[in-house]
C-alpha cells in the first residue's frame, strides 16, 4: 500500500460533501447527540482523530450536523469493540471558527483508535449559572420600563446587589 498525506484547507461552500454523524457502541446511529464521531467525505469515511482538534472543532462539526452547539469532546472513553470496523478518516482537524468552511485537515493518519473523537452535542446551548437577576420598581413589583432595584436570586439566597467595587 501506498500511504500519502493530503492536506486540505476548505473553503466556503466545499464542505458539502462532508457528512457526520455520531454512533453508539454498537455503531448504530446516537440519537442522544453524543457518541464516537464519523465522517464520511470524498476521500474515504471512518472515525475523526483527536490530534489538533479543538473547541472549534467540535462546535463547527457539531453546527454542520445541524446542532447549536458542543458540548465535550473527548477521546478518554471506554474503548469500545465497533472502533475497530472503522479506518481513522481524519486527522489534524483545525477550525479557526465555529464553521466548518474554517478547518483544515489531513485524510492520512498518525492515530490509534484511542485517539477516536466522542463528541456530545446539543440544540440547547444556554447555560445557567443559577444566577437569576430581575428588577423591581418602588413598591417591589417587577420593572418593564428597564430601571428599578437589581434583585439577585442564587442557590444560597436572593437580595439586592451591592455597587461597592
Amino acid at each position: 500500500k501506498q500511504w500519502y498525506q493530503r492536506r486540505v484547507a476548505i473553503t466556503a461552500g466545499e464542505s458539502s460533501g462532508f457528512e457526520f454523524s455520531l454512533v453508539n457502541s454498537e455503531g448504530r446511529p446516537s440519537y442522544n447527540g453524543s457518541g464516537l464521531l464519523i465522517v464520511e467525505h470524498p476521500y474515504g469515511s471512518g472515525t475523526v482523530c483527536d490530534d489538533s482538534f479543538s473547541d472549534f472543532s467540535a462546535a463547527a462539526i457539531c453546527k454542520k450536523m445541524g446542532f447549536s452547539c458542543a458540548r465535550e469532546y473527548s477521546t478518554i472513553r471506554e474503548y469500545w469493540s465497533i472502533q475497530d470496523s472503522y479506518d481513522i478518516a481524519l486527522d489534524n482537524v483545525e477550525c479557526s471558527s465555529e464553521s466548518f468552511e474554517g478547518c483544515s485537515y489531513d485524510t492520512s493518519h498518525n492515530c490509534g483508535h484511542g485517539e477516536d473523537v466522542f463528541l456530545s452535542c446539543a440544540h440547547d446551548c444556554s447555560e445557567s449559572s443559577g444566577f437569576e437577576f430581575s428588577l423591581v420598581n418602588s413598591e417591589g413589583r417587577p420593572s418593564y420600563n428597564g430601571s428599578g432595584l437589581l434583585i439577585v436570586e442564587h442557590p444560597y439566597g436572593s437580595g439586592t446587589v451591592c455597587d461597592d467595587s
